[in-house]
């Protein structure tokens, strides 16, 4: 109960907050509807519009913006703060006509506001909208700017991403991020380097950026030095460096990493339920290597691996029917691999080489943030059905472009 003897209603109210807070963090949806069922019974706080925001945060970071919607039309009087979170829920969700509409009703619209849009067009790829809403904005900020960078690099669109670029008044580690993961897409390995070495702050993007850098140039010891150097290394950072051996046909130094990689996560608790997911994204993306094969840790060029040496010999890292959880289905062409998308968990077949692209790393963060390591029944990604769809079309569709001017 959030009813305790003794309690101020102040202080109710800022434990109420807490356990939101607390549930939306960790998208506790069953605990959060408990707690919006007692807030609503209590004729203190039902009408409290600070706890009302609270709750629309909550339902659209648990993916319910229908839900959230109908909290924020409860709001006796919704301030700034409550149009920009009910905006927020729409767009985490990749709602882009709800937002739209709601945009347009929002009585005074501040940064965040126009950010947020701007953001949402960014992300479903629809650059001429975020073009138009940058030139409504009565101020552009920092934050505007590097959106467009990142709209612009999602898209492939290097000249783009250049120009925007070199007009910025000024720009930070976020700006340089697109840029050099544009540069690395494009194989512009000279321009990439200059401009990391040019850089006053980096982060881990970044240097995951620089990775990849020298991974596509074949860079086999500038990679090695790289990641020796970074502050810190996250998956993506094992799978440039990877990516990089496989390149270089150096199976043993692959083996190494695997074994370093596998005693981490076995200190951690998490080696089997990490595998899945580790051995998907970095097999799938060296789709390119030629077909090796030594012991028990093996890459074909039809894109699957056998991750025995990775996972263990338990039984329990295979299916009914005794196949590897890692292996790719029958039906996947090579370069290819199936994922679930969204709640209804729909089918969908995408190119590898999007692995590498920064929407799909911040999915997969994603994807282990929301659903933990574990996939034994696939790869499974937030995100709505549509907005996936059209998505990938759009890195079809630039990779087209790359692959016609290479």
């Amino acid at each position: 109960m959030i009813f305790h003897g003794g309690e101020t209603l102040d202080e109710i109210r800022e434990r109420c907050a807490s356990l939101l807070r607390s549930c939306a963090n960790s998208r506790d949806l069953a605990r959060g509807i408990q707690l919006h069922s007692q807030i609503s019974s209590s004729a203190q706080l039902r009408d409290d519009r600070f706890l009302g925001n609270l709750l629309v945060h909550l339902y659209g970071r648990c993916g319910r913006p229908e839900e959230a919607r109908r909290v924020f039309d409860s709001i006796p009087c919704p301030n700034t703060f409550s149009w920009n979170i009910m905006l927020k829920a729409y767009t985490q969700n990749g709602d882009l006509d709800q937002a739209r509409r709601l945009f347009d009703l929002i009585p005074c619209r501040d940064m965040v506001s126009w950010n947020t849009m701007l953001d949402l067009f960014s992300l479903s790829s629809d650059l001429q909208s975020a073009q138009q809403s940058l030139d409504l904005m009565p101020v552009v900020d920092l934050v505007s700017f590097n959106t467009m960078l990142a709209a612009n690099a999602l898209c492939g669109h290097l000249d783009g991403v250049k120009k925007i670029f070199d007009d910025m008044p000024e720009w930070d580690v976020f700006s340089c991020t697109p840029l050099l993961e544009a540069y690395s897409q494009y194989g512009c390995i000279n321009q990439a380097l200059q401009l990391f070495r040019t850089m006053p702050v980096r982060n881990l993007v970044t240097w995951n950026a620089l990775l990849a850098v020298h991974a596509v140039a074949g860079h086999i010891e500038e990679a090695k030095c790289a990641f020796d150097t970074m502050p810190e290394h996250d998956i993506v950072s094992w799978a440039s460096l990877l990516n990089a051996y496989f390149r270089s046909g150096n199976i043993d130094l692959c083996k190494s990493i695997v074994e370093k990689i596998k005693a981490r996560l076995q200190r951690r608790r998490r080696c089997r339920a990490s595998s899945s997911i580790f051995a998907r994204s970095v097999s799938l993306s060296t789709s390119s290597c030629r077909s090796s094969s030594h012991g028990s840790f093996s890459y074909s060029s039809s894109g699957t691996w056998d991750c025995s040496d990775w996972n263990g010999s338990s039984s329990d890292d295979e299916d009914h029917n005794g196949s590897s959880c890692a292996a790719a289905p029958y039906d996947v062409p090579e370069g290819y691999l199936a994922v679930y998308v969204g709640e209804e968990r729909r089918r969908c077949v995408m190119s590898a080489r999007h692995l590498s692209h920064p929407w799909f790393k911040a999915l997969l963060e994603k994807a282990a943030e929301e659903f933990g390591f574990d996939h034994k029944e696939g790869l499974r990604l937030p995100c709505d059905v549509v907005a996936f769809k059209l998505m990938v079309e759009k890195l079809d569709k630039a990779s087209e472009r790359r692959l016609i001017r290479e």
